[in-house]
């Protein structure tokens, strides 16, 4: 059984493993609480030891102002570190594809140690939190623009997106129709074209989260501008 109380706080019983204080926990089916895994972004982090089976408060993620949590055992943690999830409900400065950004940190704090860090905006911060690149390649009469959907840590994401592209003179310029757009395999589907050849509402990633498409044109640079949640990379190339 779990009772919520005002200010953020989780009054909550444990598995029958004990947790120490600052550890990011899960909540089963039961109601029961227990720490949470490097991919696994929890309710909030550990106010207090709790003892196995025993009942303690957790400090939920909209809990205003900083949270302490327990730094993986080698990391030493900085001011404005990037804070991740790591295993055993711990916490690191360390980007992997399992590790969930979950906020800043505020203070130096040693290897194990209790880091603290602010949570800001954390309903938008997500393991599957999207941003994507584009590399776009010189080539003769054409060219091929590949890249990659990525997650908060810059991991590769493994999945089926949906993007938006789009061609111009100059980097995130207007569009501008510089020949003939297409899937350079069947892998990368153009879903709809807004503008013919310039701007692309939507293209949907092969299920590894990569792309490729191909411009055919006259010579010319051309930009290419990928967006997607609202991030926008761009890359140029030129066609001879």
């Amino acid at each position: 059984m779990t009772t919520t109380l005002n200010g953020g706080i989780l009054y909550a019983t444990a598995t029958a493993v004990a947790i120490a204080r600052g550890v990011r926990v899960t909540l089963d089916s039961n109601g029961l609480i227990s720490a949470a895994g490097a991919g696994v972004l929890g309710i909030g982090v550990t106010a207090q030891e709790i003892e196995a089976s025993g009942r303690g408060a957790v400090h939920l993620w909209n809990k205003e102002g900083s949270l302490e949590g327990v730094g993986a055992s080698g990391i030493t943690f900085a001011p404005g570190d990037t804070i991740y999830t790591a295993a055993a409900g711990e916490f690191t400065n360390v980007a992997s594809a399992s590790n969930i950004p979950v906020g800043i940190g505020r203070t130096t704090t040693a290897s194990t140690g209790l880091v603290s860090f602010f949570a800001p905006n954390f309903p938008n911060v997500s393991g599957t939190a999207a941003s994507i690149t584009v590399d776009a390649a010189n080539g003769t009469g054409s060219s091929v623009i590949t890249g990659q959907v990525k997650n908060a840590a810059g991991a590769n994401l493994t999945g089926t997106f949906v993007f938006r592209v789009w061609f111009s003179t100059a980097a995130l310029g207007a569009p501008n129709d510089f020949g003939t757009l297409t899937a350079t395999n069947a892998n990368t589907v153009i879903l709809k074209e807004d503008t013919d050849d310039a701007l692309v509402h939507g293209v949907r990633t092969h299920t590894d989260g990569t792309y490729s498409l191909t411009m055919t044109g006259a010579a010319a640079t051309i930009h290419v501008n990928v967006e997607i949640n609202g991030l926008v990379a761009t890359d140029s190339a030129v066609i001879s």
